[in-house]
């Protein structure tokens, strides 16, 4: 086998991190060196322990994960993990709400608490062979030999690396020192949980919903409250989010009115999620998938989905056409669903915060309520069943952008004109 070309011939990979874009690549090389005879080797690298560490993910499966899993991994997940299905969301201001409920089972959500989700997937990868290493990856020395992974625990020679370790810096520091990697922009958060009573309670407070919420704090860009089996989990997300960010959404009248009086929040703890791509996520013998690449939908959402289906293109990448920065070109440009989505995303975004900010989401939730497409639209948005391009381009006719612009420009400046 010539440098750089196909894996195989009892070659060895690393993976770094085991989340869903780390398990899905280690599944992937895994499975297709058992199907192949290729005898390959996959480590594992994971400096966490599931279950002892706090994941700030806000675990909620979009579709059609469950579908990926079946189909392309041959796992059925448990029952069990599954907290509650996600049936609607609900858009909330103010003064107003909006209810999106799904159309059919199909696009149900499903909640999760997250290191369940990734102890199990985890465990499922060493059911199938792949050896996890509970390291600290310190230092990734490339060369056209092969590459070295240093880890607290010992060095492993390898003719690969995937590096899935979302955004955590340190492994960032590492791939930027020794390689053209460079770290996506992020959007910090803050999440919370709150135990009303028992599950019914919750039942009753949002009746399986997502309440969304675009507050008018500019340092916040949204929230959200997910049911989960017995509490609430609350997030919410701006740049520079900080605990008195958290406090002040809490208090929001339009969130004290879902929350019992009485209800006291849980620690905060601090997450962040990429705000666009990263740069030169392969190289030479690496490629970088999931959050820590950037490939993910913006707003974070179908973040799971995006990991393990990018990890699972990365391993196919490099089994299929090699392991050379040419070959890994295949790689990204089989992400082509993600990336064309980034500039969209970063519009959508943009309106987003505009509106909150400027103008009246309740002119928007108002429009909706009447008009079809404009609530399709929002729901997709909020929901992520759709990607932004497709949101954009299956709307942007002049009928529905001058329902729009009407709703949010003239009607919202004439009420602000008359309360002044």
């Amino acid at each position: 086998m010539t440098v750089g070309g196909p894996l195989g011939s009892g070659q060895r990979v690393a993976v770094i991190g085991a989340g869903p874009g780390g398990v899905g690549a280690a599944l992937t090389l895994n499975n297709a060196s058992r199907k192949r005879n290729l005898g390959l080797k996959v480590f594992l690298f994971e400096c966490k322990r599931f279950g002892e560490h706090h994941n700030q993910c806000m675990g909620v499966l979009s579709p059609p994960l469950l579908s990926i899993l079946r189909k392309d991994f041959d796992i059925e997940l448990p029952r069990s993990i599954i907290q509650r299905n996600i049936t609607g969301y609900v858009l909330v201001t103010p003064s107003d709400e909006l209810l999106m409920d799904c159309e059919s089972e199909a696009e149900y959500s499903q909640a999760v608490r997250r290191v369940q989700l990734d102890a199990f997937l985890l465990s499922r990868a060493q059911e199938s062979g792949v050896e996890v290493i509970q390291s600290r990856v310190t230092d990734v020395e490339t060369s056209s030999e092969g590459v070295t992974v240093c880890s607290d625990s010992g060095n492993w020679k390898v003719d690969a690396v995937i590096g899935a370790f979302g955004l955590d810096g340190s492994t960032a520091d590492v791939f930027e020192r020794r390689t053209s990697y460079r770290r996506p922009a992020a959007i910090q958060t803050v999440v919370t949980r709150i135990h009303p009573g028992q599950g019914g309670i919750i039942d009753s407070l949002l009746s399986n919903r997502i309440y969304a919420y675009l507050p008018r704090i500019k340092s916040i860009e949204f929230g959200a409250l997910v049911p989960k089996g017995d509490h609430i989990s609350v997030v919410v997300a701006g740049k520079y989010a900080t605990d008195v960010d958290m406090d002040r959404f809490l208090e929001l009248p339009e969130v004290a009115r879902i929350i019992p009086s009485g209800c006291s929040a849980e620690s905060y703890f601090k997450g962040s999620f990429p705000l666009g791509s990263a740069a030169s996520i392969y190289g030479d013998r690496y490629a970088i998938v999931g959050d820590a690449a950037g490939l993910v939908r913006p707003f974070k959402g179908k973040g799971i989905n995006s990991a393990l289906l990018t990890g699972m293109l990365a391993a196919n990448t490099m089994i299929d056409k090699g392991t050379s920065e040419k070959a890994l070109g295949h790689f990204y440009r089989a992400c082509s669903d993600f990336t064309a989505d980034v500039m969209y995303g970063k519009l959508m975004r943009f309106l987003a915060i505009t509106t909150a900010n400027h103008f009246s989401v309740d002119k928007i939730v108002s429009l909706a309520k009447r008009d079809a497409a404009v609530r399709r639209a929002l729901f997709d948005c909020v929901s992520g069943h759709r990607p932004f391009r497709e949101i954009v381009r299956g709307n942007l006719t002049l009928p529905f952008v001058a329902r729009v612009l009407k709703a949010v420009l003239v009607e919202g400046l004439f009420d602000r004109f008359a309360r002044n």
